[in-house]
């Protein structure tokens, strides 16, 4: 009804020519769209929190209330247990804030900086989610929800959440005035959660991007509040303060099958390996960087490499892994810029690891993250790409909400 009434106000004023209210009516069918699929989410999301049709989620929610009943317990050292050894990106998480996080009416970041500069804090620290996000459930249920982390953070940062797809008017810390949504765009959102760290003026001095452990966010809260992040990175940062290394055994079988052979020649003779071939490939390229006597790696060759649909998604690339700490091996971009792989890790400003990058058919960057990837977000990331979906500019978050819909709709899982 309301398109016929605005398309016939301007037939009869004749305001406008046809191709421009074909325009009008294109960009009103498209909001249309993209609110219906908006509010399938939000029904499923909240489907979710009366339903008993995702076992873990009501399994994780039962054992998190009989933690919490027991005297003398500490939630988030117990839900360790719960979550780190169990945890799956295959259900819906209900984002829930810390109570001590900071809360404005008028969401006037410059202002509430202001505030906590006076009140001699360090900045400001931001954590983006979106509705629906396991990994943010879990990141503040798990690491922000330790007592130690949640001191040290009120001590020195104003701390507060932002949905990246909220339309609410926030006041950003140059002043400027934009939608809450527009403002992750401009922070370079891409996965949620993403962790932003603000100096006193309101400049981003760290990002981490996705789930980070109690452990991890302990040295990433050290090496901001202590200003490390002049003079190293996050990484050189970890392993100076790490005593003990891990001992991994590394799951090599399990990928080696997916190597290009005109890598693995070019590694074997030890010749440079040309990646720009990849422009006029008839698959596309993902990469990726792993370190040595790395836990993470080694649970990502094991318990996420091997499942069904992702072994499958991966035919259709052409997968090559390096380590993050080579400086000999030579390369030649898609660009057909001369690196190493870990001058490329570098200058892909990755932290943590597993780390992956995509690149299209054509050689484009399409997709990068360090983030942690479970079976889900691995999943849609490889189809994030195959569908060609950041040509319809759409960020990651955006697909993968759409794919999520998707699969709920037909009550399909990830294959285990």
């Amino acid at each position: 009804m309301f398109q016929l009434y605005i398309s016939s106000i301007f037939i009869r004023k004749e305001v406008v020519k046809p191709f421009l209210l074909l325009l009008i009516l294109t960009m009103l069918q498209s909001g249309i769209t993209h609110a219906k699929e908006i509010d399938s989410m939000t029904a499923l999301q909240k489907e979710s929190e009366i339903s008993t049709t995702s076992s873990k989620t009501t399994e994780l929610e039962t054992q998190e209330a009989e933690l919490s009943s027991q005297p003398n317990r500490s939630l988030a050292t117990d839900l360790k247990t719960v979550y780190e050894d169990r945890f799956d990106d295959n259900f819906i998480g209900k984002i829930k804030y810390p109570d001590w996080f900071h809360k404005s009416d008028f969401l006037n970041y410059q202002e509430d900086l202001a505030d906590a500069v006076d009140d001699q804090k360090k900045g400001a620290f931001l954590l983006f989610t979106t509705q629906g996000c396991p990994y943010c459930d879990k990141f503040i249920k798990l690491s922000l929800g330790d007592s130690d982390i949640a001191k040290q953070v009120q001590k020195n940062f104003m701390s507060t959440g932002l949905e990246i797809f909220n339309d609410v008017e926030i006041v950003d810390f140059s002043g400027e005035e934009m939608a809450a949504k527009d403002f992750a765009k401009k922070a370079g959102v891409q996965f949620t959660p993403t962790l932003i760290f603000y100096d006193k003026e309101g400049k981003p001095i760290f990002q981490a991007i996705g789930y980070q452990s109690p452990k991890n966010f302990k040295h990433i809260l050290n090496y901001v509040s202590e200003e490390h992040y002049q003079t190293k990175n996050l990484h050189t940062y970890i392993k100076e303060q790490e005593k003990e290394a891990y001992q991994p055994s590394l799951a090599d079988q399990l990928i080696s099958g997916l190597y290009e052979e005109t890598v693995a020649k070019a590694l074997f003779n030890n010749t440079t390996v040309d990646f720009t071939h990849t422009q006029q490939s008839s698959k596309p390229l993902v990469i990726l960087f792993e370190e040595n006597n790395c836990q993470d790696c080694t649970d990502f060759y094991e318990n996420i490499l091997p499942t069904a649909s992702i072994k499958e998604v991966l035919t259709q690339f052409k997968f090559v892994k390096f380590n993050a700490d080579d400086n000999k091996t030579k390369l030649t971009k898609p660009d057909k810029s001369l690196t190493t792989p870990a001058q490329w890790v570098k200058d892909l400003n990755f932290q943590h690891y597993p780390a992956l990058v995509f690149f299209d058919k054509k050689g484009r960057k399409v997709l990068q993250t360090d983030a942690l990837l479970r079976k889900k977000r691995m999943l849609y990331s490889c189809q994030y790409v195959l569908e060609n979906a950041f040509d319809k500019d759409w960020s990651y978050q955006q697909f993968g909400r759409f794919k999520e819909v998707e699969k709920r709709k037909a009550n399909v899982d990830v294959k285990k």
